[in-house]
């Protein structure tokens, strides 16, 4: 819920949001799920958090579970990335009085197996089976980026989130990675489509391979 500071220090409730967790979402660990509920809010509500400064009310802190991560990789680099375009700042759920806030919090409670982990604790908390990434490799010479939309199409529709892609198409490639500029007017919507297919993808890397070794993978796709 997004809500909305008023006169008398009063909430207005502004936004509702939903999302159920999908494919590997269901395995993370339960900080990672609150992190993962404060990216796709701050992804659909991007307009309300570009002016402002925002307060994120929860149990436990993401933000700082996310930036304060010695090494970062995969979807909590992608996350750290989109978090610090913001002015994000963690309120405590205990400490937060707002008839609106404690309304929501009272239809929408914490799970109690969770527990009580306000301060970051320990391992149990932040244990992540991490499994490997998905592998797809895509024949660039059959219609340029036919292939590889309909691979990335396979790939969403069945809950994939991590995937490391491999085509033999060095324009494809560098296309998609930004490092060459699409200049055919056909090649634009299938561009923008792929774009929009990885962007549903947590976690991605796509590099070139030889056409000899351009073949399916251990977790191919």
């Amino acid at each position: 819920m997004c809500a909305q500071e008023i006169e008398d220090r009063k909430e207005r409730a502004l936004y509702y949001l939903s999302r159920t967790l999908v494919g590997a979402e269901l395995n993370y660990a339960p900080i990672e799920k609150i992190c993962l509920a404060l990216v796709f809010a701050i992804q659909k509500l991007r307009h309300y958090m570009q002016a402002h400064t925002i307060h994120v009310v929860s149990k436990a802190d993401p933000i700082k579970y996310i930036l304060s991560r010695p090494v970062l990789s995969g979807r909590l680099a992608k996350w750290a990335m989109l978090l610090k375009r913001y002015d994000l700042v963690f309120v405590p759920q205990k400490v937060m009085k707002g008839q609106a806030i404690a309304d929501f919090f009272a239809d929408h409670p914490m799970p109690g197996r969770v527990g009580n982990f306000d301060d970051l604790p320990g391992e149990e908390i932040f244990y992540v089976d991490v499994l490997p990434p998905w592998q797809m490799y895509f024949d660039g010479s059959l219609q340029e980026y036919q292939a590889l939309i309909l691979g990335l199409q396979m790939a969403t529709e069945i809950g994939v989130r991590d995937m490391d892609i491999y085509g033999d198409s060095k324009l494809v490639v560098n296309q998609v990675l930004g490092e060459y500029e699409v200049k055919k007017e056909d090649l634009i919507p299938y561009h923008q489509r792929a774009l929009q297919l990885l962007n549903q993808l947590d976690d991605i890397h796509v590099g070139h391979v030889p056409r000899s070794a351009n073949k399916l993978g251990r977790r191919a796709c």
